[in-house]
């Protein structure tokens, strides 16, 4: 678990205005764990063996147990975790690759729709 630095407290996004790849998008994110939530880092069996586990948790996360994401400005040599919570992104308004900075971040089945749905939107899918 990483805190999110408070200074990172995402703007108000808006879908023509592509944002950069450098600010954690927070809500948007699978990996965000918000400030009171109940939180058990890990794999778990069961639901029970994680609530057992759990915390609450005080201010924002990064839940990501791959590594540390470069999206919380610690390191520009750590790896950009990112990975898009669709639900909240449709919710927002949002298309769902608003947060993927290029082409390389998306797998191979949807990476044409990446490209053409993003240079659509910003001119340029790079």
């Amino acid at each position: 678990m990483y805190r999110i630095p408070d200074e990172d407290i995402a703007p108000r996004w808006t879908p023509k205005v592509r944002p950069s790849s450098h600010v954690c998008p927070r809500r948007f994110c699978c990996h965000f764990v918000p400030d009171g939530a109940q939180y058990a880092p890990g794999l778990h069996a069961d639901l029970d063996d994680a609530l057992a586990v759990s915390k609450r948790i005080r201010g924002d996360l990064c839940g990501c147990s791959v590594g540390r994401c470069r999206r919380l400005g610690v390191d520009a040599a750590d790896r950009d975790f990112c990975e898009p919570q669709e639900p909240e992104l449709s919710r927002a308004g949002l298309p769902w690759f608003f947060f993927i900075a290029d082409a390389s971040k998306v797998v191979e089945e949807l990476r044409a729709a990446y490209i053409a749905e993003a240079t659509a939107l910003w001119g340029t899918a790079e």
